[in-house]
């Protein structure tokens, strides 16, 4: 039968209870997981070793790691100093920006160019330094609200904040500073129900679940095997052949299924924090694109990390499309030519972030990440140039959804790994893990 095993510390001494049940041998062993509270620990890459539960499937024992609760406490104080950052350069912008772009549209360029963009950029960097950060999922967070306050400055200057933002200096300092964008309407921040902060409560719970089972997976899926090739030889046997092998293909749709339940997990649970502390509604930000897009547009406007593409239109697209419009025939593809070019450079300074705290020679292969939004980029004007032909709407109306959405997927699956490969060789999944309850095989 099943030998249950509880142990844990009575007055120094190790005790361990036994129960019998049916099936596989489980050891539950309680031991001091209790968090400090502090930066002393710092979490470069998963040295968890000590399960707080082993149990047996077909002679094979496996344990449950309990996550870091320290992980954490620096992840949200690392998020909240640099979204209080963002909320002081709002500050300025709203007092400066504001009245001037009109008037004196050059001062304010210069101002949001040569002033507030050097003071953003150097935030992170700062905060890595300062707490001498080495987990490279907190190095991560410190850089994405100044990504978005980035593009937050260009859409000021442009006047394409959402309605309502500018209405008063706490709408703005709210808008820059809290890490998921609220929703507003025409004079104020929507308030957030009670049903609201409980079904934002059970959506991150129930995708930090889904998360550590994906973890979980590839843990034991890549237990054996890299990831990926040699970075050296990674278009050995030739570029099509490398890009639609099967192995590449499976380990391309893994890195992006995880790195959809990564965004759904992280940014439903800042969503619930800036719903309970403040109050207001957030928004939504991930809405399950890999199994439910239609088309290219409808993957990376409508479902994929809502939160940036809304920057990326306002602070990119629009900006550009105000200077390119009379070009009628083009005027939208090149501005969305260059959002997409815009959010692959920013992408680059996000994996140039990440790998400042690399000690180990390793250096990032700048140029993929924009090439890989480029492709997509692609994909969507060949959509706004082909989309209405009637073979796509046949095709629309005749095939399942489920196969739809695969064959969208498809369309960036074979190069995914240009985004994904530089995150692999740092072994980002490593440590973002931490934070996450892993199955491991013993």
């Amino acid at each position: 039968g099943i030998v249950i095993n509880n142990r844990y510390n009575d007055s120094g001494n190790n005790k361990r209870h036994s129960s019998k049940l049916s099936g596989a041998q489980i050891s539950i062993l309680a031991d001091n997981i209790m968090p400090s509270f502090s930066f002393d620990e710092k979490f470069n890459g998963d040295a968890r070793k000590d399960p707080i539960a082993i149990f047996e499937i077909n002679n094979a024992k496996y344990g449950i790691l309990a996550p870091e609760i320290d992980f954490w406490y620096q992840l949200l104080v690392i998020v909240s100093l640099a979204c209080a950052a963002s909320a002081i350069i709002g500050a300025i912008a709203y007092k400066f920006i504001i009245p001037s772009r009109q008037s004196n549209f050059t001062f304010s360029l210069i101002a949001v160019f040569g002033v507030l963009f050097p003071i953003i950029v150097s935030v992170p960097y700062i905060l890595i330094h300062s707490f001498q950060l080495e987990n490279l999922q907190i190095i991560f967070a410190a850089g994405v609200p100044c990504f978005v306050t980035l593009l937050r400055l260009v859409e000021t200057l442009y006047g394409f904040s959402p309605k309502g933002v500018e209405e008063t200096l706490s709408n703005f300092m709210l808008y820059y500073g809290a890490p998921i964008e609220c929703v507003f309407d025409a004079k104020a921040p929507r308030k957030a129900t009670g049903l609201d902060k409980l079904l934002g409560v059970q959506h991150f719970l129930l995708s930090y679940i889904q998360l550590s089972v994906v973890l979980s997976i590839m843990g034991l899926y890549f237990e054996k095997t890299a990831p990926y090739p040699d970075p050296e030889n990674i278009y050995e046997g030739g570029f099509l052949q490398s890009c639609f092998s099967r192995e590449r293909l499976i380990t391309n749709f893994i890195f992006a299924y995880y790195f959809q339940c990564s965004l759904t997990a992280c940014t439903g649970g800042l969503a619930s924090y800036v719903e309970l502390v403040t109050g207001c509604k957030a928004i939504d930000v991930m809405k399950n694109p890999l199994m439910e897009a239609t088309s290219p547009s409808d993957f990376w406007g409508k479902r994929w990390n809502l939160l940036v593409h809304g920057v990326l239109k306002r602070g990119c697209f629009k900006p550009v499309y105000s200077h390119v419009k009379h070009f009628k025939p083009v005027g939208k593809l090149i501005a969305g030519m260059t959002t997409f070019l815009v959010s692959g450079i920013l992408h680059e300074w996000l994996l140039h972030i990440i790998y400042s705290t690399n000690h180990q020679g390793l250096v990032p292969g700048y140029g993929n990440n924009t090439a890989f939004f480029l492709w997509n980029g692609g994909l969507v004007c060949l959509e706004s140039l082909f989309g209405g032909l009637a073979i796509f709407s046949i095709l629309a109306k005749s095939l399942p959804r489920p196969l739809i959405s695969l064959l969208v997927v498809m369309t960036a699956l074979p190069v995914a790994h240009w985004f994904a490969l530089d995150y692999a060789k740092m072994n980002f999944a490593n440590h973002a893990q931490i934070g996450f309850p892993l199955i491991v095989r013993l």
